[in-house]
């Protein structure tokens, strides 16, 4: 803990990444309050807006806890690479959810089929993020075909939003 306050090889890392856990924890507690007269549907979208802030709390604490721990011992640097991991998939399962709500905000079910199918994959890359085996060298480039089907899976609802758009203003 006390290499946090010291000048090393990690320090921006841990200094930026724990800054930015600080902005989003406080923006969560700001966006919660706001008065629900500020929306249309106050529930759903506090809520689609407060995971996405609370999925960067997590991403960027993780990282931070990576950076400041990984160099204790090697199981410690595993088991921090994996919550590291498991931020990455969280963060980007909160990035998705909030422009999938509001790009298809007037198409429910497309929506909420989106919005599942997405979160699934973050569970799915989540539990496997953690998944002490799925750490082994052997498992890198398959770990990492995981994560790029994951982002790559973002674009089949912002196609279909694209084409949805230009047919209307057609």
């Amino acid at each position: 803990m006390a290499s946090i306050f010291r000048i090393h090889a990690e320090t921006g890392n841990i200094w930026s990444h724990m800054l930015g856990a600080i902005a989003f924890f406080f923006l969560t507690i700001y966006y919660f309050f706001l008065p629900s007269g500020n929306f249309v549907s106050p529930f759903e979208e506090k809520t689609v807006v407060i995971l996405f802030f609370l999925s960067a709390f997590v991403c960027l604490t993780f990282s931070t806890v990576f950076h400041t721990f990984g160099c204790h011992s090697p199981d410690i640097c595993h088991f921090c690479g994996r919550l590291d991991y498991t931020g990455i998939a969280v963060l980007i399962t909160g990035s998705f959810l909030p422009w999938v709500y509001y790009s298809f905000y007037c198409h429910a079910m497309t929506k909420y089929v989106y919005m599942t199918a997405i979160f699934t994959f973050g569970v799915i890359c989540t539990v496997v993020s953690m998944a002490k085996a799925f750490q082994l060298p052997k498992y890198r480039a398959k770990r990492a075909l995981l994560f790029l089907a994951f982002g790559i899976c973002g674009l089949v609802p912002c196609v279909h939003h694209v084409t949805m758009v230009s047919t209307i203003l057609n």
